[in-house]
């Protein structure tokens, strides 16, 4: 799901450092939540490693939200 720039600052806080969302993933289409994808489990990992450095887990998805 494509986010919209008010989502992408308000809630997923883009640019904020750790509080950003880990789950927000840039493609050419735009910003999109990736939470309820295969990809939730690797990037938990990651972010668990210290590899991502956005940690945040800030809504319940945006897919769940709509």
């Amino acid at each position: 799901m494509k986010i919209d720039e008010k989502t992408l600052m308000e809630v997923c806080k883009l640019g904020q450092g750790g509080a950003c969302c880990r789950y927000i993933l840039l493609d050419r289409k735009g910003f999109k939540c990736v939470k309820f994808t295969k990809l939730h489990n690797y990037i938990d990992v990651r972010v668990a490693k210290g590899v991502i450095k956005a940690r945040g887990n800030n809504c319940p998805g945006l897919m769940r939200m709509n």
